[in-house]
């Protein structure tokens, strides 16, 4: 790896001690260097993005060092990481390690579940809304998994989560949607162009983001809370055909059948399709949640300082820990898509005074909080929302 036997190794050792025991020194550090490069730019106008771009580039360094560590506590060897680095940059024929991947007729029938998430979003998508391509897409993967894991997540409460019923409530689904009214809700255009600097940004985040891929398709899920509190909900939830009455996640307020379950739903709807259980299917789900939420922030950026949206999928890549948790099955992913999606169509309503933008923020919110109580917190911004609307 380009830290080992360097300097380098011990420079983001000592910073991440630092973060551990003295996390007020690191941010006032932290502070100190952005508002330098604040007071510089009022001298130098060209200093301030020079500053900015090596505080996001450290950041990206930093989470994936920070990754890395926590990674190998759970048994996968620096010779790992070697030879996975070495095919990624070093062969053209990277994508091919995919190949090696076991592929069995459960697995093509998990990838089937996969594919009908998508579908059941696009329909709604395409018979109801007239977006930007970017958005489409989104949206369509939104509303697949918001739907299916509410659907699901009926059918396991009522311990009827069989894959009889499984097809029975899609073919209802997509008659409900047929049978339906026609009306194309039309959103405002956005020209996104990329600048040459902005598509170098986008090369290499692809980059990171395709290493990631490869360890969350390649590699099984190591970390405690993903194995413990998620992955075996989903089996049980399927192994018992619906939510155990005793048995939660976790210890504690999550050791009931009313813990917010949207991401094991997810899990047992691909279970059922697929004819058994593969964690793996769940690490996609999480994965592909998390490269949908920097799609968001690149949206919502470009909304609101469209000069620094791609500073801005920067920073939310930087976040620390984003790609160990995207590339695990752990629902923070999702509960990060849906709220980002609530939040910016929130935003959408109050700068365009756009009625249907509030009712996808709602809709959101609400698979959000299904996802997980922590969503709650979100219903601040409504009022907020209500607030400024009232009284502007």
């Amino acid at each position: 790896m380009i830290w080992q036997h360097s300097i380098v190794l011990e420079v983001l050792f000592f910073i991440r001690v630092l973060i551990y025991e003295t996390p007020f020194t690191v941010v006032v550090v932290i502070l100190l260097f952005l508002i330098g490069g604040v007071l510089l730019s009022f001298r130098y106008r060209n200093v301030l993005p020079v500053f900015l771009s090596f505080f996001l580039l450290f950041g990206v360094v930093f989470n994936l060092y920070a990754s890395y560590e926590e990674v190998t506590k759970f048994g996968i060897t620096q010779d790992v990481f070697t030879r996975l680095i070495n095919i990624l940059l070093r062969s053209p024929v990277a994508p091919l390690v995919l190949v090696s991947v076991d592929v069995t007729f459960h697995t093509l029938l998990g990838l089937l579940g996969l594919l009908l998430l998508v579908v059941k979003g696009f329909i709604i998508v395409k018979k109801w809304f007239k977006v930007p391509f970017l958005e489409q897409i989104l949206l369509s993967c939104a509303f697949g998994l918001g739907v299916t894991s509410f659907t699901t997540f009926l059918l396991a409460a009522l311990q009827l989560l069989t894959l009889r019923n499984v097809i029975l409530v899609d073919l209802a689904f997509f008659s409900a949607v047929f049978l339906l009214p026609r009306k194309n809700v039309e959103f405002p255009e956005m020209n996104i162009i990329l600048t040459p600097p902005e598509k170098r940004m986008l090369i290499f985040m692809g980059v990171i983001l395709l290493g990631g891929l490869l360890y969350a398709v390649m590699f099984p899920p190591l970390e405690w809370d993903s194995l413990a509190y998620q992955a075996y909900y989903s089996k049980l939830v399927y192994e018992n055909h619906g939510l155990p009455v005793l048995f939660g996640p976790s210890i504690g307020i999550e050791m009931s059948a009313a813990y917010p379950p949207a991401y094991q739903m997810l899990g047992c709807y691909i279970y059922v399709i697929a004819g058994e259980p593969n964690t793996q299917f769940m690490t996609v789900l999480s994965y592909a949640a998390g490269v949908l939420s920097l799609l968001v922030v690149f949206l919502f950026a470009h909304q609101t300082v469209s000069s620094h949206r791609m500073y801005a999928v920067a920073a939310a890549l930087a976040v620390p820990f984003f790609l160990a948790f995207s590339a695990s099955p752990h629902y923070l992913s999702l509960l990060i898509l849906f709220n980002a999606l609530y939040l910016y169509y929130l935003t959408t309503y109050i700068l365009e005074d756009n009625a249907t933008s509030l009712y996808l923020s709602v809709a959101f919110l609400g698979f959000a909080c299904l996802t997980s109580y922590l969503a709650l917190a979100s219903f601040l911004f409504l009022v907020l929302a209500y607030v400024r609307k009232r009284f502007s």
